[in-house]
């Protein structure tokens, strides 16, 4: 019984290496990848600015206005590469993060 359970975690562990790093990505899949990447920097960016913000008795170093600024460019490139998008899985993946990033927008007032 030990050898099934550890040869399905060899299995799912195998699949998911497969799609996250050897299966073919075309090159638009790739720039979309990019952009969540970006995305991710800057969200951080603008967290680690408000968590400074936050922190009473502390000099404040963080720079919210380039971390929103980071963001508003990140949104806009992503744009205009969303509308020259025509492979499906590209357009798939694209979706999920447009909705991230106008969630995460909504979500924290940025305007």
């Amino acid at each position: 019984m030990k050898k099934l359970i550890w040869l399905i975690i060899i299995v799912v562990v195998g699949y998911f290496a497969y799609t996250k790093f050897l299966r073919p990505v075309s090159g638009e899949e790739r720039n979309v990848q990019a952009f969540e990447d970006r995305f991710e920097s800057a969200r951080n960016h603008f967290l680690s600015a408000a968590r400074q913000l936050a922190m009473p008795g502390e000099v404040a170093i963080a720079d919210p206005e380039a971390a929103v600024r980071r963001l508003k460019t990140v949104k806009a490139d992503f744009d205009r590469l969303y509308e020259s998008l025509t492979d499906a899985a590209a357009i798939a993946r694209a979706d999920k993060l447009a909705a991230a990033i106008e969630e995460f927008i909504e979500k924290n007032n940025i305007e």
